[in-house]
């Protein structure tokens, strides 16, 4: 099964949502306004479930994970406590969230993009994509102004600069 985390209003996972759908592919899309209500972690039988919406998911199902803008967040109680209290629940919940992630990753699954760190490699995306055999546009990435050489000018690009200050020293 595949994990999608986004943001609600992504257009592009409600793309990649519809593809998968068309191929038939099981997956779950978790958008940062769906929370996690509940937890049980089994660390002897190794069962690991989360529950978003009343619906559980054990972690083991999911075998690919897609972060693609959003984030995993854990229900906050509506009640007034101390603030000492809210630090701490606040704590014990960064932890059930790292140690999502932490789990998703060892058990194997697929990532792509960072879930702690909230970046996502366009160049690893892109490339997947391809590699699925998803149409994506002609890309390249250069270094050096000798390359340009190389590449079709009769096309159209989009172009995009690294480093500004190198080119413009090659400029000189």
């Amino acid at each position: 099964m595949i994990l999608i985390i986004s943001s609600e209003n992504d257009t592009m996972a409600d793309e990649i949502c519809i593809l998968l759908s068309y191929s038939n592919k099981e997956f779950v899309r978790l958008n940062e306004n769906q929370h996690i209500t509940k937890v049980f972690f089994d660390f002897i039988n190794e069962i690991f479930i989360i529950s978003i919406n009343n619906i559980e998911y054990n972690l083991n199902v999911f075998k690919t994970v897609y972060y693609r803008n959003g984030g995993i967040f854990y229900e906050v109680p509506k009640i007034e406590i101390d603030n000492n209290l809210v630090e701490f629940y606040n704590l014990e919940l960064k932890s059930i969230i790292g140690f999502i992630c932490y789990y998703l990753k060892i058990s194997g699954a697929n990532i792509y993009g960072n879930l702690i760190y909230k970046e996502v490699n366009k160049l690893e995306i892109l490339f997947l994509a391809k590699s699925l055999g998803l149409k994506v546009p002609p890309t390249y990435i250069l270094s050096s102004l000798k390359d340009f050489t190389k590449i079709d000018f009769s096309e159209k690009y989009i172009t995009k600069s690294s480093e500004p200050a190198e080119a413009e020293k090659q400029h000189s």
